[in-house]
C-alpha cells in the first residue's frame, strides 16, 4: 500500500500544498536529500538518482517560484514528519 504525503511550501507570495504519493516500499524516511526549486519537489533516495515532482501551485505568476521560503512535510498517519527552512 502507497503512502500518502503532502508538501507545503512557504513562498514569498503565499504558501501552496499539493498531495503526492511515493513509490510502493518508499516512505519520506527513505529520502536522503531533498530541495525544492521551481516549484518542483527534487528528492534522492540513494544520494545519485534524483526524481522530480512538479508541485503545481495555483498561484499567480508573480509568485517566485525558484526560492520557497521553507517547506513542511505531512503524512497522513503521522501528521508533520519534517519542517525545513529553505
Amino acid at each position: 500500500m502507497t503512502q500518502t504525503y503532502a508538501i507545503r511550501t512557504s513562498l514569498y507570495c503565499s504558501p501552496s500544498s499539493r498531495d503526492f504519493e511515493l513509490p510502493e516500499g518508499k516512505n519520506w524516511e527513505d529520502i536522503q536529500e531533498w530541495f525544492i526549486k521551481w516549484d518542483q519537489l527534487n528528492f534522492t533516495y540513494d544520494g545519485t538518482n534524483w526524481h522530480r515532482l512538479d508541485l503545481q501551485s495555483e498561484t499567480n505568476d508573480a509568485t517566485d517560484w525558484k526560492r520557497p521560503i521553507s517547506a513542511t512535510v505531512y503524512s497522513e498517519a503521522e501528521g508533520i514528519i519534517e519542517e525545513k527552512d529553505l
